[in-house]
């Protein structure tokens, strides 16, 4: 008979893109009929999955177990009263420490428990999980486990940090907090966070927690550039946002013209998978600052370092919310311009699309209508961009059009398919006359594992012509090619499902 476990791990299979919903589906049936053992063990001994592939959903299963009954718990104590802040702090602690950390321990540390309250208190939580789990096991047979199709994290890939307690199944806001207050911990005082300081500890650059800015309240830095930074704040409601900020006094001209055309261009768009523009000013220190809400997850580059080539099932995903995103940009008249997996946030559960495009402070703007054209004038021997992924006619110096984002999401998609680039150089001016000269590598070259659908290939090949006039002609027509690529894929999974269990 089918367990509710096994129910977690046909969910992190089919949102691994390990084996499909149908072969999934298949098998739970079986097993829920008078198989043997688990799901693992009945797919293991078919030979459907590699050892890799079972200790990898043993240990996912593990950990998914574990947090749902530390949230169960932690929801039982703010039942009883529990404070916020005390809950905050587990989640925190939980979240950092080592596997199978001791919990009695930390409930009389923060949460002030006796040795009966925990006991009273563990009861209540085996009840809760006994009820949920059985529930959860009901839908699925009543939904003939047609819930293998709903993702088991929020986050385009299962890795260690999507299943913390705090991503997992906590709040935003508690997030942010188990977040920042680990990055606080870990430096042994704040000149490990705030280092340009001078020799009276003034910090040149940087805000420290509890600064105000306009009337935003900085919690911790999250990132910094050469003439400024983005932190963390509070508004006066107490919900996060990211600022981001200027230091007029050590900018260049340069410097206020990108922090300008980043505010006038993102004033312009509007769309789930763009980052907003809520609020800009000048500081009363001379500190000018933007305000977009502070977005939970983490950026693509760094999903990849982990992970470097992801299911196709999750790639057809992210491409389609981002395809959705660059004609929301392009129908603003915008060319991001600086298109890579730095600039790609993928977001966490529980927010309104998969990933956010960010940065536009190398964006142009087409007619520069409604702004002051000096914000996009730039030397003719400027070339902004990382050489990665600059398309041919940047690298030139020719005008550019939407069709420039096209070409670096050709990169960026092929990355994401193969785990490679479709261009090999070993220096950055060599990536560069590769852009303009050399011809890509095809997805069968490099990844000569995998059956590719040719339409893909074209699709792929297209994105990458020198001339941008025989790209696609919008990212709206991109986005409807792929998505054809993506349903012959699903059907090709279905007819391989169907001849596997024939």
């Amino acid at each position: 008979m089918v367990g509710w476990l096994d129910t977690v791990v046909a969910r992190f299979l089919a949102q691994e893109g390990i084996l499909s919903e149908a072969q999934l589906r298949d098998a739970l049936r079986s097993l829920d009929a008078g198989g043997e053992g688990d799901l693992l063990a009945d797919l293991a001994a078919r030979s459907l999955l590699t050892p890799a592939e079972v200790e990898a959903a043993t240990a996912r299963s593990r950990t998914y177990r574990a947090r749902q009954r530390q949230a169960v718990l932690l929801d039982a104590l703010e039942a009883r009263g529990v404070s916020r802040g005390q809950i905050h702090e587990l989640v925190t602690l939980l979240d950092f420490a080592p596997q199978g950390a001791e919990l009695r321990s930390l409930l009389t540390t923060i949460a002030e428990l006796d040795s009966e309250a925990i006991a009273e208190l563990e009861q209540l939580t085996a009840a809760r999980l006994r009820d949920a789990r059985a529930q959860a096991l009901r839908e699925a047979r009543e939904a003939d486990f047609a819930t293998v199709a709903r993702p088991l994290v929020g986050c385009a890939v299962i890795s260690e940090r999507a299943l913390r307690l705090s991503v997992l199944h906590r709040s935003e806001r508690t997030s942010w907090i188990a977040r920042c207050r680990n990055k606080l911990s870990q430096a042994h005082d704040a000149s490990e966070l705030f280092a340009d300081e001078d020799e009276e500890g003034f910090d040149l650059f940087g805000l420290s927690p509890g600064h105000v800015v306009g009337d935003y309240t900085i919690q911790a830095p999250l990132g910094e550039g050469g003439m400024g930074r983005i932190y963390l704040a509070t508004r006066p409601d107490g919900e996060f946002v990211a600022v981001k900020t200027l230091r007029a006094e050590f900018a260049e001209d340069e410097d206020h013209a990108r922090f300008e055309r980043e505010a006038t261009i993102l004033a312009r768009i509007a769309h789930r998978s763009v980052l907003p523009l809520l609020d800009q000013g000048t500081s009363d220190a001379g500190i000018r600052y933007l305000v977009t809400p502070a977005v939970e997850g983490e950026p693509l580059n760094e999903v990849l370092g982990r992970t470097p080539r992801l299911p196709r099932r999750q790639v057809f995903a992210l491409a389609d919310e981002l395809l959705a995103a660059l004609e929301a940009i392009h129908a603003a008249g915008v060319v991001h311009k600086d298109l890579k997996p730095e600039n790609v946030m993928l977001r966490d559960r529980g927010q309104p699309s998969l990933l956010c495009v960010i940065d536009f402070g190398l964006a142009h703007l087409s007619g520069h209508a409604g702004a002051d054209p000096k914000l996009f004038a730039t030397r003719s021997s400027d070339l902004l961009g990382t050489p990665t992924y600059l398309s041919p006619e940047q690298i030139r110096g020719e005008p550019l059009s939407p069709r420039a984002d096209l070409y670096a999401f050709g990169v960026l998609l092929f990355r994401l398919l193969t785990g490679r680039l479709p261009f090999q150089a070993k220096t950055p001016y060599a990536m560069l006359n590769a852009h303009a000269d050399a011809t890509p590598a095809t997805l069968a070259a490099v990844a000569p594992d995998t059956a590719w659908d040719p339409t893909l290939q074209e699709l792929l090949s297209k994105l990458l012509r020198k001339d941008p006039a025989r790209r696609p002609e919008s990212a709206a027509v991109t986005r409807a090619r792929l998505a054809a690529c993506a349903a012959r894929q699903r059907d090709a999974s279905r007819n391989s499902a169907t001849r596997a269990t024939a």
